[in-house]
Formats: structure tokens, C-alpha cells, sequence
């Protein structure tokens, strides 16, 4: 089977849908939430028992060393991976729109023929309204491709190499949930992730081939390859590897490395795919009056 473009723009929009924070919302992170909140309600009780026990033990105690103990501050309390999720959810709360650059390598083999493929994605992004802006450039086969679309909730509009520009009701796998509902889901396997801090800021990684992991995943990749046509229970991520960094100040995102193999059921035959993206994020809500272009929606057929 020749590797066409269908092929390699499938997987091309299965792996953007991972390269941000993840995918959708789990049921465990809502589990874990629930359980925590619980321990916190029951902590206070605890915590009253014992001082009023320890007041007993220690009542002969000088006055200075109570004051001392009563003025001590408290502790400061270590970021992990859980609480730096949790302020980057509340930090993607207040964000309307920024902007992404990517690069990106893929190999994909389908048993006859191996084709491998690089390119550049720039893209901006917007929540109020909903709209996508992209531009991308990939060079594979010996062919090069420049492409622009913009994606809204009800179309998507697209040319590649200069042509006619073309309208189509905008697949649902294409409308990508904000990044702090994408985040929920690391939350639900904060205990699953690496996560340590440098001078770049909070890094958040993963490094697995567990299912617990990948399961966080999986409908999402049904989602998207449905909607692309192909048989979405075909599509399986068979590894994968990402690493995040935070701003220490902000929580926002600032740089990602996504690593990942996938295989999909293409025309009856299983094609592998191996990709390789690294993308830096800004312009947080820089991005203004995001639209697409009254003359192209006038001339797209």
C-alpha cells in the first residue's frame, strides 16, 4: 500500500491532540480529588486530639517555650507533581487564547514502504470564540507541503500549496478542550509522573508503556481517528514519552517534548508510526480579534 497523505496527516492529528497537557478528563482524577478532600476534613479532627493531649502532657512547660513554639512559622510546603497540575489548571483557567510552535519528525511504515517526514507547525489559538489558525510546512517522499487552515466549531478551512481554499464541517476531534481540561488527566496519574525542578522552571515528564497511561488516552485517539474516517478501536498508542515545563511564576506552559509510537489499521493493512515533537507556547492572552478572513469564507468551496 502506497503511504498517502490521508495516512500521515492521521497520525499528524493524533499526536498534536497529545502534544499539549495532556487529554481529556478521567473519572480517577475525580476518585482521587474526592478521596484527598475527605483525608483533609478528617486531619483537622485528628490534629485537635492530639494538641489537647500533648497540653496535658506538657502544662509544667515554661511560658517562653509555648510563645516560641506558637510563633515558629510554618513549614513551607515542597511542590510536587500534583500541586504544580493543580495551579497550572487554575492558571489555564484565566487564559482566552496563545500561540504554539512545533517541530516534528515522523516514520511511518506500513510493511512495503517507509517514509519519513519532517515539518514545522505554527499555530494560534483562541477560546472566545473557539478558532484555530494554523500553518505548517512538511517536507517528506520528495514532496513539500504548505498548508493553512483556520478551525472553528462549525468549519474548517483549508488550502495547501497556494490552491483554492476548501470548506468542511470541522471534525469533533478537532475541537481540542482547553488546556486546563486536558490537564485533569495527568492530575488523575500525578503519582505515575517524574517531576523535578531547574532553572527552566517545573518539569512534568512521563516515560511509559503502562496501560494505566495510555489508558488516559485512549479516547481521545478514538475520538480523533473517527472522526478522520478510520476505525478509532484500530488506533493504539503503543508508547509514550512526554516531558512539560512550567513557568515557576505563572504555571503556564512554556516548552514541550512529545515522543510516542502509534499503530492504526489503514485500508486493511497495520501501519506503524514513530514521531518526535518539540514546541515552545507564549503569547498567552496576546492573541486578539482571532477570525478567519472574510474572503476566504466568500471563495471556499
Amino acid at each position: 500500500m502506497k503511504i498517502t497523505l490521508k495516512v500521515t496527516s492521521l497520525f499528524l492529528v493524533l499526536s498534536i491532540a497529545l502534544f499539549g497537557c495532556g487529554a481529556g478528563s478521567s473519572e480517577k482524577t475525580s476518585e482521587s480529588e474526592s478521596s484527598k478532600e475527605a483525608a483533609a476534613e478528617e486531619k483537622p479532627a485528628e490534629k485537635a486530639d492530639t494538641e489537647e493531649a500533648a497540653a496535658e502532657e506538657n502544662s509544667s512547660e515554661t511560658v517562653e517555650v509555648s510563645t516560641a513554639e506558637e510563633e515558629a512559622p510554618p513549614a513551607e510546603e515542597e511542590m510536587d507533581a500534583e500541586q504544580a497540575l493543580k495551579k497550572s489548571m487554575e492558571a489555564y483557567a484565566q487564559i482566552t487564547s496563545f500561540s504554539s510552535e512545533m517541530d516534528i519528525q515522523q516514520m511511518i511504515d506500513d510493511g512495503e514502504t517507509k517514509i519519513d517526514v519532517s515539518g514545522t507547525l505554527k499555530s494560534e489559538n483562541s477560546y472566545e470564540p473557539f478558532i484555530i489558525h494554523n500553518k505548517d510546512t512538511y517536507n517528506g517522499n520528495g514532496q513539500t507541503i504548505n498548508s493553512e487552515y483556520y478551525i472553528t466549531e462549525d468549519a474548517t478551512y483549508a488550502s495547501q500549496n497556494g490552491a483554492e481554499w476548501t470548506k468542511e464541517p470541522t471534525p469533533g476531534a478537532l475541537i481540542q478542550p482547553k488546556p486546563e481540561d486536558q490537564l485533569k488527566s495527568l492530575v488523575g496519574i500525578a503519582d505515575l509522573v517524574d517531576f523535578e525542578e531547574n532553572e527552566e522552571g517545573y518539569v512534568i515528564s512521563i516515560s511509559s508503556t503502562d496501560q494505566e497511561v495510555l489508558g488516559a488516552y485512549s479516547d481521545m485517539v478514538t475520538e480523533a481517528a473517527a472522526a478522520l474516517g478510520t476505525d478509532g478501536s484500530s488506533v493504539k498508542v503503543t508508547s509514550l514519552d512526554m516531558s512539560y515545563t512550567l513557568d515557576k511564576e505563572t504555571f503556564l506552559q512554556k516548552t514541550a517534548d512529545v515522543t510516542l509510537d502509534m499503530t492504526a489499521s489503514i485500508e486493511g493493512q497495520e501501519v506503524k508510526m514513530n514521531q518526535s515533537m518539540n514546541g515552545t507556547f507564549g503569547q498567552y492572552n496576546e492573541i486578539k480579534d482571532l477570525a478567519v478572513p472574510q474572503e476566504i469564507m466568500d471563495s471556499a468551496k
